[in-house]
Parts: C-alpha cells; sequence; structure tokens
C-alpha cells in the first residue's frame, strides 16, 4: 500500500473515532428484547383446564372423593323412596322396606322388599358395577304395582351392568336400566344388615 492511501485510511479512521461519544452510544437504538407472553398465557389456559377438568370429574363422579377415599354411598345403609321411569314415578312408601347396603369391604346387600341379593360391588368413576349375587328365594304372588315395580328395579340393580351413582346429602341416586331410583340415607351399615328379614 503506497504512503498516500496509507495515511488517507488512517485520516479515515481517526475521523469516525472521533464521532463516536459516550453519548452516542448511550442513546444507540437498541431495542430491548421482548419477553415472550406466549408462556404465561399456556400456564393460566392449563390452570383453567385443570379446575374445568376436576369440575367435570365432580359432577360426573358425583362424590368425587380425594384418591384412595370411598365413594359416599360406602359404609352407609340406603332406603328406597322412589323409582322413576320416562312412562312414570313411583313412590316408594316406608311400609315396604326395601334397602341398599354397601360394606367398605366390597359386599352390598340389596333388598326388593321380598328377597334379600347378596353380592359383591366394584367402584368406577361414575358408579359402580355388582357381581356374584346370591339370592333368598321367597316368592311373592301379589299384584301390588309398587311392590312389584321395586322389585324389578332393584333387581336390575344387581343384573351386572353398570350402574351411575350419585350422592347430595342424604340422597342417594342410582340410574340403571332406564330407571332412575332415589333413596335416603337411613345410616352407617351394621353387621346384622348381612341377614335381612325383607318385608313380604
Amino acid at each position: 500500500m503506497s504512503d498516500e492511501l496509507e495515511q488517507l485510511v488512517r485520516g479515515t479512521l481517526r475521523r469516525q473515532a472521533a464521532e463516536i461519544t459516550q453519548d452516542s452510544l448511550r442513546h444507540h437504538d437498541i431495542r430491548p428484547v421482548r419477553r415472550s407472553r406466549v408462556a404465561p398465557v399456556l400456564l393460566v389456559l392449563a390452570c383453567v383446564v385443570a379446575v374445568a377438568v376436576g369440575s367435570v370429574l365432580i359432577y360426573q363422579g358425583h362424590t368425587a372423593s380425594p384418591l384412595g377415599t370411598p365413594p359416599g354411598y360406602v359404609g352407609y345403609q340406603w332406603r328406597l323412596t322412589e323409582v322413576a321411569t320416562g312412562e312414570a314415578n313411583t313412590v316408594v312408601s316406608q311400609d315396604i322396606r326395601a334397602t341398599a347396603s354397601f360394606f367398605p369391604d366390597g359386599t352390598v346387600v340389596l333388598v326388593d322388599s321380598v328377597n334379600a341379593l347378596t353380592g359383591r360391588y366394584d367402584g368406577t368413576a361414575t358408579g359402580f358395577g355388582v357381581r356374584g349375587i346370591g339370592t333368598t328365594l321367597a316368592l311373592y304372588d301379589g299384584r301390588d304395582p309398587v311392590r312389584l315395580a321395586v322389585v324389578t328395579a332393584v333387581d336390575d340393580l344387581a343384573s351386572g351392568q353398570h350402574v351411575d351413582a350419585a350422592v347430595l346429602g342424604e340422597t342417594l341416586t342410582l340410574r340403571a336400566a332406564g330407571r332412575t331410583l332415589t333413596f335416603q340415607q337411613v345410616g352407617p351399615v351394621h353387621p346384622s344388615d348381612l341377614r335381612p328379614g325383607p318385608s313380604r
């Protein structure tokens, strides 16, 4: 490189360097890095979805208990008070003894006012299923429509199909075979409930 060219380059660099000051550096247009708002939004949405799913499970599970806690119907005897179908609602008077007793060990005793049906129940997220049913062999040859409706409805609970269960306070609602059975809580189960004596 010639001396003249070298001096020209150095002079240009000195002038550019002289133009760089602290103020020019301080006010240089450096845009701040914007933090993404996507992650916080996704976190909020995840919380909302979790709450919504929990609410649905509480509704569908009906007693949505904490993990490992038995459903609300377990440990109690319940008396049948009403049988509803798509065609009619049948109110069950107290003189017709129809009950459902759910023992913590998985034993269920269903009394249809004529016979006692004893077996096992398996809890699900929305109710239970009944298996291994044994029954007393009393006969009913009457024609009382209420008792006949009760016998049919309670016996259907023991047919092995899934039963939807909902507990609200001291009311238990069971749905199976197109019927809705409403029960009122009698009290905690007792060993004597394993050997019921149905009314005739």
